[in-house]
């Protein structure tokens, strides 16, 4: 029988990573997703979120969404969740998808469950307040199971490659609801948003799994129609096979566009409080963040310089732990100089 109090968590590990190529390139050209390498040089950005998830889901309950075309790097790094809680997305067809998927399983195992979605690509300074103000955010949902709560980041910047939520400004409770949505903003309205209380959108959210599949039957029925049709197939193997057809068939469908900015009514936001978040986007972002982190240390014989702009990478890829394991770090292109170990990616 379902229980109504159960949580469980999507984490999303899907992406490709095109944004930071010129650090994660490896010797053979090969683009390594970032959610897949290390800032510490011991546990992958990917193994990071699974294990900050389960202060607030046991493992058995953590659903990890991946892309077929990257097994060789998530296949080690998820061997300790059970087969039929690791999502694989026959290829990309954008975060809607990358959400609908994981949810349609959770859907059948447990449709009154609490759900928690969040990325696998992102990092903290300070974890505190993110752990705290999810575990208020889920008290607020289970309460009222009717809402979506998005964890906002307060803003230290007027970043422009970042999405932005607007909350309402006549609000005193600490979930507020939403009145915008701004994606990628110039640096004028940037400015504006920060001046006025706007808030950076982490793509952690909280709701139910009731009205998340509900929110996808009013903005995109065509879509989950078609994912319906495959869960008809009876066993967990033959709806996989059906997959690759359907992801042929159906274009890339954005969730905050598509979905959220469409369900405003529902949508509330939570601020958590400045904790250092980054999505870790820019070459920049990572090497403000490894120094953070820690590393390990790299010696000269196990760099090879390639001219990429930002890139020297090791001879070999090693992903998470336990495997054979090189550096790659922030260097300059005109001199061929490698910075001091700390200052970039490790995988």
């Amino acid at each position: 029988m379902p229980n109504r109090g159960e949580t469980w968590a999507i984490v999303l590990a899907g992406g490709s990573g095109t944004r930071l190529r010129s650090l994660t390139t490896d010797a053979e050209g090969v683009v390594i997703p970032k959610q897949f390498c290390s800032l510490d040089g011991r546990r992958s950005l990917l193994q990071v979120a699974i294990e900050q998830i389960e202060n607030h889901v046991p493992r058995e309950r953590i659903m990890v969404v991946v892309a077929a075309d990257h097994q060789q790097w998530w296949e080690p790094q998820v061997a300790s969740l059970k087969e039929e809680n690791v999502v694989v997305q026959p290829c990309g067809r954008g975060t809607a998808c990358g959400v609908l998927l994981p949810l349609m399983h959770i859907n059948r195992r447990n449709p009154e469950a609490t759900i928690i979605v969040t990325p696998s690509d992102q990092y903290f300074d300070d974890q505190k307040p993110f752990h705290l103000s999810l575990m208020e955010t889920l008290t607020y949902v289970r309460e009222r199971p009717r809402l979506l709560v998005l964890l906002g980041m307060e803003p230290d910047s007027p970043v422009t490659d970042y999405g932005w939520i607007t909350p309402a400004a006549d609000c005193d409770e600490a979930v507020q609801m939403v009145t915008s949505f701004v994606e990628k903003p110039d640096e004028r309205a940037a400015q504006d948003l920060l001046l006025n209380g706007a808030l950076w959108s982490s793509f952690t959210f909280v709701t139910s799994v009731g009205i998340l599949m509900s929110r996808f039957h009013l903005t995109v029925p065509w879509l989950i129609d078609r994912f319906e049709n495959a869960f008809e197939y009876g066993s967990w193997k033959k709806r996989n096979e059906f997959l690759p057809g359907l992801y042929e068939e159906i274009p890339a469908v954005d969730f905050s566009r598509n979905i959220l900015q469409k369900s405003k009514e529902e949508v509330h936001v939570l601020a958590v409080p400045p904790c250092g978040w980054t999505d870790l986007g820019t070459p920049e972002r990572v090497a403000a963040c490894v120094g953070k982190a820690g590393s390990c240390s790299i010696t000269e014989e196990e760099c090879q310089v390639l001219g990429h702009p930002l890139l020297d990478l090791g001879h070999k890829v090693g992903i998470g732990e336990g495997s054979d394991r090189a550096s790659s770090v922030l260097g300059q292109r005109e001199t061929g100089e490698t910075r001091a170990p700390g200052t970039g990616l490790q995988m």
